[in-house]
Order: structure tokens, then sequence, then C-alpha cells
């Protein structure tokens, strides 16, 4: 699996092809069967489709405009009280992480891209959803099949420069 780990990539040029429900699905389930802290399973998927996506549009930065083409957003949602406390660290965004680096994944084993952001108002998202006010909404995957070439490299730091053992 290391090798599909490599090779997949935050691709930003989407296709706006419909994808089946049946595989959107699938990716979702990927999200929903990732691990938690003690299971406390804090996050909510809210799925648009194409063009109920559009919705979320004003609130999406000028920089991630290129999002828009894409057929599929999952919103995700968490509430921060139902997660886990361990030593004054509130665990949601960890859960969140693991669920959304499983859809990437089984998005890219789908032949799909799926790129995770961040630049949106977090405010007008939760209120054009209806999400409840303690939730949290700390990330939209965006979901297509791609279009064209990628023009950016994807650069990572090597293992030798992240890499300490035993101590720093």
């Amino acid at each position: 699996m290391l090798k599909e780990i490599e090779l997949r990539k935050s691709y930003r040029n989407f296709s706006d092809k419909e994808i089946v429900d049946e595989i959107i699905k699938d990716i979702i389930e990927a999200g929903r069967l990732a691990p938690s802290c003690f299971n406390k399973q804090p996050c909510h998927f809210i799925l648009l489709k194409k063009p109920k996506n559009e919705k979320i549009f004003p609130f999406i930065n000028k920089g991630n405009s290129w999002a828009k083409n894409a057929y599929a957003y999952v919103v995700m949602a968490c509430d921060p009280d139902s997660a886990c406390v361990v030593h004054g660290m509130n665990y949601f965004l960890l859960d969140c992480g693991l669920a959304v680096e499983n859809m990437l994944l089984n998005a890219y084993y789908h032949g799909l891209i799926a790129h995770s952001i961040a630049g949106f108002d977090e405010i007008g998202v939760k209120k054009s959803l209806n999400i409840p006010e303690n939730y949290r909404v700390p990330v939209i995957i965006v979901i297509g099949y791609p279009e064209g070439k990628e023009i950016r490299e994807r650069e990572r730091k090597s293992l030798r420069e992240i890499l300490h053992e035993g101590e720093w």
C-alpha cells in the first residue's frame, strides 16, 4: 500500500464528470471506518454533489477557486464535545484527520482525485448547511475525476530529515 500512498497526490485539475453514488458512498464509508479515540466517532459527513455543492461556493476562498469544477464535496463536521480528551488535548481533529486520509486513499483507489481544503469561511458553510452551532468544520474534501495534467510536482521531505531514533 506504500506505493499507493506515494502516488496519491492532491491534484487541482478536476473534471466535472459525474461520479456514481456507489463510489462516493464507498469513499465516505472509508472515512466512517477510520479509527477514533475511544471509538467516539465525532465526525459527520455532508455530501454535496453538483449542482448542490454550489451553495457553499460563496464561502470558498479565492485561492481554492480551482475546486469549483469538482463533482462532489464532502464537508466534515465534528463535535468537539463528543470527542475524547486525554491529558487536556481534544482529539477530534486527529479523528477527523484519520477519516480524511482514509477517504483520500480510497478515492485514489477508485481512480479519482480527492483534495482536502481548509480555505473557507467556516461560519458561512455551517449556516448554509444547517450544521449545529457546537460542531466544527475543519475540512472540506473535494472529489472528482482528474482532467489534464497536474502542473505542480509533489515535494516531500526525506525520511532522513524527519526521523529521529531514540531521541531528537
